[in-house]
Formats: structure tokens, sequence, C-alpha cells
């Protein structure tokens, strides 16, 4: 899939998407999260899918089924119950089990990697590596409470 077909893909899936989305990754409106789908991490699918296509393919591959089960339930989107809508999760997951991990992964990819979603998580907003999270240092009493046993070990290679 190209990055036109994979933007076409998304746009006029998109409802369908950020409900698949919200379930994976639900809102908790009590500590101000939102839902994956509500935060717009489809945008993010589709540009990890015009970058790359089998990924393409396999998001390709599950919105078609997920189209397809909507079809067959003989519901709208709209008026899909939120049971409905974990049982559509399911289904995608049961049947499609190796693009429901390519879509599992990269969502939480892209939803965690949000800066303003790790500060909602109490995080920090900076990337975890290089130059994010601040890792102390450990002691000397704890580094050699780990080294321990190599040090007993003694050396054990051949000196030239």
């Amino acid at each position: 899939m190209n990055a036109d077909a994979s933007t076409l893909l998304f746009s006029s899936d998109r409802a369908l998407i950020d409900v698949i989305l919200d379930q994976l990754i639900p809102a908790n409106p009590d500590k101000g999260i939102p839902a994956a789908g509500g935060l717009g991490i489809a945008d993010y699918l589709g540009d990890v899918a015009a970058r790359d296509p089998a990924v393409a393919k396999a998001l390709e591959t599950l919105f078609t089924g997920a189209r397809d089960w909507l079809s067959g339930s003989g519901q709208s989107l709209e008026a899909l119950a939120l049971a409905d809508q974990t049982a559509l999760v399911s289904w995608l997951q049961q049947t499609h089990a190796d693009h429901f991990e390519v879509l599992l992964s990269n969502t939480y990819m892209g939803y965690y990697s949000r800066p303003d979603t790790r500060e909602l998580l109490g995080l920090s907003a900076l990337p975890t590596q290089p130059n994010g999270y601040a890792v102390p240092l450990e002691s000397r009493e704890e580094i050699s409470a780990l080294t321990r046993t190599v040090r007993e070990r003694g050396p054990c290679y051949r000196s030239c």
C-alpha cells in the first residue's frame, strides 16, 4: 500500500478505527486521560503504515475485517453499543491474531510515546532515551553486590 492508499484507508475508516482504538486504550475520565481514538492515534498509525508496507498490509487486512464484521452485524457504527464494540475487537483479535498484534503494538507505541500522554500518567514528558528519564546512579555498595559473583569467580580468559 502506498502513502496515498494508506491516507485514503485511514480517512475513510477513521470513525471505525477510532472506535477500535478506544477499545484498546479506553479513556479514564476521572483522571483526565483520553482514549487512543480520541487522542488521534489513527494519524500515527497512518504515518507508520505510509513508511512500512508490512504494517500497512496488516492494518488494511484488519480494518477490512472490521468493516466486514460491522456490515454483517446489520448495525451502523453510530448505533454500535459498547458491548458490540468490545465484541468487534475480540473478534478481530481471535480471527486476525497476527494483524491484531501489529495494531496493538503500534497503538501502544503511538499512545505512550506522546509527551502529553506520559505527563498525564505521571511520567516524564522527556523521551525515554537517550536524554529522557533520569536514572539514578547505583551506590558503590549496590554495584559491589551486583558484581560480587563475577569478581569471586576470578578471571576466565586467556592472557596473551
